[in-house]
């Protein structure tokens, strides 16, 4: 099935202000280490709040989104649409 949005589309490739659920805290390193360690272990965090963000919008789909911060090489991250609060897109950033 393909899920196509003609304003998601032309954001496609550019900086996008994202509001997102966001958590207390990201488990650290060790802590995901742990879960691939040990598959039968959980990591929970309750929702808290929200976070804001200007992100590079990869791409999308009907699942969610895939972003990344501006720094080069910067890791991807994916998104569940359920997670995402807004998106706006259509504005430049300033770039050195």
């Amino acid at each position: 099935m393909d899920y196509r949005n003609g304003l998601l589309d032309e954001w496609v490739g550019t900086s996008v202000r994202l509001i997102e659920l966001g958590t207390p805290q990201t488990p650290d390193d060790a802590a995901i280490e742990g879960i691939w360690k040990e598959p039968g272990s959980v990591l929970a965090a309750h929702p808290l709040g929200t976070q804001t963000s200007i992100r590079l919008l990869e791409s999308y789909d009907q699942v969610g989104i895939i972003v990344r911060t501006l720094e080069e090489g910067a890791p991807r991250a994916f998104v569940l649409w359920g997670a995402v609060l807004n998106i706006m897109g259509g504005f430049e950033t300033a770039e050195d």
